[in-house]
């Protein structure tokens, strides 16, 4: 068959994330390597790395406009996929009880992935503070919580994103999607217990989470090692006291 090298690329990428979801859910034990496409001149673009705790809030602090301020505040606060952002309605909301419930993309008309992803889960202390903050602008009680010009979000808000990026100093490639891999790899240097943040993300398996989504830097890491800081000499000390004792 005469296919374009382009062409294959596509092809071989949706085969590489069959294998890939299959390896995840345990129906095969390994993935085999891929050799390179003759003919294409595509490269793989490495994902970026999640945003720091300082960009986040460089993005939140200078988002002028409380709409979109809010929407990247449940981004990074929740995880949430940028379509279930746009999907939000405040009855959504419970603050009281600081839960929200994520709607499935068919319950607003939506389809695919995130039709199967609907959940209540508990907010985190940061969206809760970025939903009063704008629930007291809006004076919203009922409805699409984020709109545009009065109108829902209905296909995507990246120039909104753009500027926003912008206005936070942030000139490395970001996107709306890298939200969400902020939030697991925060929730993983905040120490929160992977069931919880599993269940917030509403990820099928430790696996995903663990291998695509959670991205800590090594200099996040290093807290984590507080750990191997040994005291030599006090160990060796309490290893001749015992010894000590035993005569």
């Amino acid at each position: 068959m005469d296919i374009a090298g382009s062409g294959k690329v596509l092809f071989k990428k949706a085969y590489k994330a069959m294998l890939d979801y299959a390896h995840m859910r345990g129906h095969i034990r390994e993935v085999h390597d891929f050799f390179r496409i003759q003919g294409s001149t595509a490269r793989s673009t490495p994902k970026p790395t999640p945003f720091t705790v300082e960009e986040i809030a460089a993005v939140l602090t200078t988002e002028a406009d409380p709409v979109r301020r809010c929407m990247w505040g449940l981004g990074f606060g929740q995880g949430l996929r940028p379509s279930e952002l746009r999907r939000v309605w405040v009855e959504d909301i419970d603050l009281a009880k600081r839960v929200m419930q994520v709607r499935g993309d068919s319950e607003r008309g939506g389809r695919g992935k995130t039709a199967m992803s609907a959940s209540e889960i508990p907010m985190t202390p940061l969206t809760v503070a970025e939903v009063r903050r704008f629930l007291a602008v809006s004076g919203l009680t009922r409805g699409p919580m984020f709109t545009f010009r009065g109108r829902q979000y209905v296909d995507n808000f990246r120039k909104s994103w753009d500027n926003a990026m912008a206005a936070a100093g942030i000139t490395r490639r970001v996107y709306p999607y890298l939200m969400r891999d902020s939030f697991a790899t925060l929730a993983f240097n905040l120490g929160v217990p992977k069931d919880v943040t599993q269940r917030i993300g509403r990820w099928t398996s430790h696996k995903m989470l663990d291998e695509v989504y959670c991205r800590p830097r090594a200099e996040d890491l290093v807290a984590k090692l507080a750990a191997f800081d040994l005291d030599l000499d006090a160990i060796l000390a309490a290893q001749e006291a015992r010894g000590t004792d035993r005569e």
